[in-house]
């Protein structure tokens, strides 16, 4: 079962929402600590921007390797997969 591509955008929005959600909160309790803004520490807030990013990456390019591989699969015509001699009964 294949879920449709605007539920997986609709996912992907939700999960980029609580991803903000939660980088907006360390972002203000590092505000609040009133501690030095190391280079390690901004690293860390950018990376808290990257890694959903990634995630909706793969997603994209999973969607349209499934959309290639529909296309591919009506225009050659799969052959019916064929058991090896030793699963026969």
């Amino acid at each position: 079962m294949t879920l449709p591509l605007w539920f997986e955008v609709v996912l992907a929005c939700i999960y980029m929402l609580v991803a903000l959600v939660f980088l907006g909160q360390a972002f203000l309790d590092r505000l609040a600590s009133g501690e030095r803004w190391t280079g390690l520490r901004v690293i860390g807030l950018v990376l808290c921007l990257v890694w959903p990013l990634t995630l909706l990456g793969v997603m994209v390019w999973a969607a349209l390797g499934r959309f290639r591989r529909r296309h591919e699969d009506a225009s050659v015509g799969i052959a019916p997969m064929r058991l090896n001699r030793r699963w026969r009964s």
